[in-house]
């Protein structure tokens, strides 16, 4: 979707995790890093909520990293 200049916004994330596990999140914007919190996950699917507000108009690319630890996939990290 779209929205406007200094409008408030939210989208989700869903992290699938195969257990119950507290692992650090970290959500970037055009590639920086905005902010980062430590999650505990559940087992199968968790949303995780953004919210952000774009100072200017224009097109944003977000990232959501996660780290676990033990992980048996990392490269989907």
């Amino acid at each position: 979707g779209s929205v406007g200049e200094r409008e408030p916004f939210q989208w989700s994330a869903w992290i699938r995790s195969d257990r119950e596990v507290e692992v650090p999140v970290r959500l970037k914007k055009d590639g920086v890093a905005v902010s980062e919190t430590v999650r505990r996950l559940k087992p199968g699917l968790n949303r995780v909520v953004f919210r952000d507000r774009i100072a200017e108009a224009g097109v944003r690319r977000y990232e959501v990293e996660v780290a676990g630890a033990k992980d048996r996939t990392p490269e989907n990290d």
